[in-house]
């Protein structure tokens, strides 16, 4: 009988750092029903967040958004060299170079507007 590798993928990890996150348990009461050290998940969020620099995820009516007279308002570096990546509700993907003129942005979010996707 082969023994089962007690070894996890990055993608349980994200997903164990992820329910964290948004739970109510504690550090220690997630990594004890999960079965890991405190210190492994420390470890991982520290991987993932190197991998992955600089994503953050963002919803309508999270507290990175400023609601400004029936508009979203969200001002977020990107640094030079950087994209940001929008994923519309409907699948679609909009990658924002972050030396993108305004101008050329404001035509790209007008355009949207009128897309239905």
């Amino acid at each position: 009988m082969q023994k089962q590798s007690s070894r996890r993928s990055s993608r349980w990890w994200g997903q164990l750092i992820a329910q964290y996150e948004e739970g109510q348990e504690t550090l220690a009461e997630t990594c004890r029903a999960a079965g890991v050290s405190v210190a492994s998940f420390y470890y991982w969020r520290r991987r993932l967040q190197q991998e992955q620099p600089g994503f953050i995820e963002l919803g309508i009516g999270t507290s990175t958004t400023k609601r400004l007279g029936g508009r979203c308002s969200l001002e977020l570096p990107i640094p030079a060299g950087q994209v940001l990546q929008v994923t519309l509700p409907c699948g679609w993907q909009l990658c924002i170079p972050a030396d993108l003129p305004r101008e050329q942005l404001a035509l790209i979010l007008s355009t949207l507007k009128e897309v239905t996707c």
